[in-house]
């Protein structure tokens, strides 16, 4: 499993602005809540935008000085894994300590695909 492919802020690139494109007003929204502790859910129809909307939402986190290995994106539309695994190697691999320790910042796009 590489994690590491969907995550270039791991190695100081930063999100690629091919990535971040037009803010909408739902960033303006969603940004307000980035200090809380809670899930948030984005859901529409197909090409409406919310991979889009992650990758601003990650970008500004790198912004606010956020630890880049505190952000985990990873696609199911792109690799078919178990969440355990994919969350235990996160832990493992990246932050070399666990959860608790930090705030940590999981972005799942297209969560909802069938896991293998």
């Amino acid at each position: 499993m590489d994690i590491f492919f969907f995550n270039p802020w791991w190695k100081g690139t930063g999100v690629p602005k091919t990535l971040v494109g037009r803010r909408r007003g739902i960033f303006y929204k969603v940004k307000d809540f980035l200090t809380l502790r809670q899930i948030l859910l984005f859901t529409g129809l197909r090409r409406a935008g919310k991979t889009t909307l992650m990758f601003q939402i990650i970008d500004e986190l790198l912004k606010r000085k956020v630890n880049p290995f505190n952000i985990l994106y990873f696609s199911f539309d792109e690799q078919q894994l178990q969440l355990d695994d994919i969350l235990k190697t996160y832990e493992i691999q990246v932050l070399k300590k666990p959860f608790s320790s930090e705030n940590i910042f999981l972005f799942f796009d297209e969560i909802h695909k069938p896991l293998l």
